[in-house]
């Protein structure tokens, strides 16, 4: 993460746990979460809080399309990030477009568990394999019950999405779903920018969570994703829960 950009910032209030935007997110490690994924458009008048695992690449890459920033050689949305990294003040989101995309928790935490333990970096970093079994990652059960254990707040790929989320959810100007993407993206920008939406999908890899949700989706693994993200479907999927 390059935080430099708003840790001078934020060092102007004593530190990011003073920061006005941050005050009310007690733990540290989902502060720097927060800040890391921030894009801020002062210019463009807009705020979006990114939450991976839902289609925050293809989001970025629209955005700075419409921007009028170069995409062509950024297909992961990486550079289309690195655009807008700023940190505001509540004062200065006043009138902004504020809003964020989720995705439903079952989908968004089986993509995790796919991706991250397909990364050997993160299986070490966070031992997602068995004790004394390096080489065989964990299953989903397994994944889920170390998320259980301690793992839930440490890394912003499976966090709950509500956390990232620093202002209150009803205050936001949109809350976009990725099962309606095109549609809720096409209000946003519609919002921002006054014009038609142009879709740029990031061009990788899918994880195909939602075949995995529907076909394969142990009910213990169910009831557990349920627990872990309660808040999640109670703000965004209450029907799905």
């Amino acid at each position: 993460m390059r935080a430099s950009i708003w840790l001078g910032a934020a060092l102007r209030y004593g530190g990011l746990g003073r920061h006005p935007l941050l005050r009310d997110t007690a733990n540290p490690a989902v502060r720097r979460m927060i800040v890391s994924h921030i894009a801020w458009s002062r210019p463009h008048n807009f705020c979006y809080f990114r939450i991976p695992k839902a289609a925050n690449s293809t989001v970025m890459r629209t955005l700075a399309h419409h921007c009028g920033y170069d995409i062509h050689n950024d297909p992961g949305g990486n550079a289309a990030k690195d655009r807008f990294k700023a940190l505001p003040t509540p004062g200065s989101l006043a009138g902004a477009c504020t809003f964020t995309v989720v995705r439903n928790p079952y989908s968004r935490i089986v993509s995790a568990w796919r991706s991250k333990t397909a990364v050997p970096r993160m299986v070490k970093k966070y031992r997602l394999h068995p004790v004394g079994k390096p080489q065989r990652v964990y299953t989903l059960l397994e994944f889920l019950q170390r998320l259980d254990d301690d793992l839930l707040m440490a890394n912003a790929h499976w966090v709950p999405q509500h956390e990232l989320i620093p202002l209150p959810i009803e205050s936001l100007s949109h809350v976009g779903r990725v099962e309606t993407l095109e549609t809720d993206l096409s209000r946003i920008v519609d919002d921002i920018f006054g014009c038609p939406l142009e879709l740029h999908t990031r061009q990788s890899d899918r994880q195909r969570a939602d075949d995995y949700v529907r076909s394969q989706l142990a009910p213990a693994e169910r009831q557990l994703i349920q627990r872990l993200y309660a808040r999640d479907f109670e703000l965004f999927y209450p029907d799905a829960g």
